[in-house]
This record gives structure tokens, C-alpha cells and sequence, in this order.
């Protein structure tokens, strides 16, 4: 009994959320992706939950206790986040799977597909 009282000590807890700064707010960033597909199945699964979620995260932003900022999806991986130019070519490299390496023609940057998307 006394070694599951030690085990049990030692486990993970989270913390108590510490409000020392009151000027960071939160920023929720919502992809206007899924409006509109409430009772469409995606991967077997029902998505009704995403007009409620950004209902509630829109009502939590005019009380001021979060920014959400919905961003149009398309084509945003697809786009040079340096130059703005759509003639953006997948590079295959070895070692790797998938399309996650991108070359500009226009600019010669080459980007890591998540990163351009995240910087547009």
C-alpha cells in the first residue's frame, strides 16, 4: 500500500493557471474551412460541433478574454509566403515522405510547406 501511495505521489498534476499577466490575451485562430459543414461527415465522424465551439469562442472575445480571428484556408500552403507568388513547385528529397518541401520560382526560397503556411 505504502509503494501505491509513492507512485501516486509522483504522477503529473497541472498547475493552477496563474492570471500575472493581465495584457496577454489569448489569440484563437479559426479556418473559415469549416462553416457551414455541421452535418457533414468527415473521416466517419459528424463535425456539429463547430458552429457551438466558434459561437462560444466569439462570446468569450466580446467579454475581452480572447481575439478570434477566422483566415481563409485556400490555397495558403500553396503561396509563397516571401514574394506572394503561386508558382510554388514541390521538391522531392530523399529521406522524406510526402510534398512537405516547397521552392519559389520567383523568389529561390525554399520552404518547409507548414512554416510558409504558418508565415501567410
Amino acid at each position: 500500500m505504502e509503494q501505491l501511495m509513492l507512485a501516486r505521489a509522483g504522477k503529473w498534476r497541472s498547475l493552477l493557471f496563474e492570471d500575472s499577466s493581465k495584457e496577454m490575451i489569448p489569440l484563437v485562430v479559426f479556418g473559415a474551412g469549416m462553416f457551414g459543414k455541421d452535418n457533414v461527415k468527415l473521416k466517419g465522424h459528424r463535425c456539429g460541433v463547430v458552429g457551438k465551439l466558434f459561437k462560444t469562442l466569439k462570446k468569450r472575445g466580446a467579454e475581452d478574454h480572447l481575439i478570434v480571428v477566422t483566415i481563409d484556408e485556400f490555397k495558403i500552403s500553396k503561396i509563397c509566403s516571401f514574394c506572394s507568388s503561386d508558382d510554388v513547385n514541390i521538391i522531392s528529397t530523399s529521406g522524406f515522405k510526402g510534398c512537405s518541401v516547397l521552392t519559389c520560382k520567383q523568389c529561390r526560397k525554399v520552404w518547409q510547406r507548414d512554416m510558409n503556411a504558418a508565415n501567410d
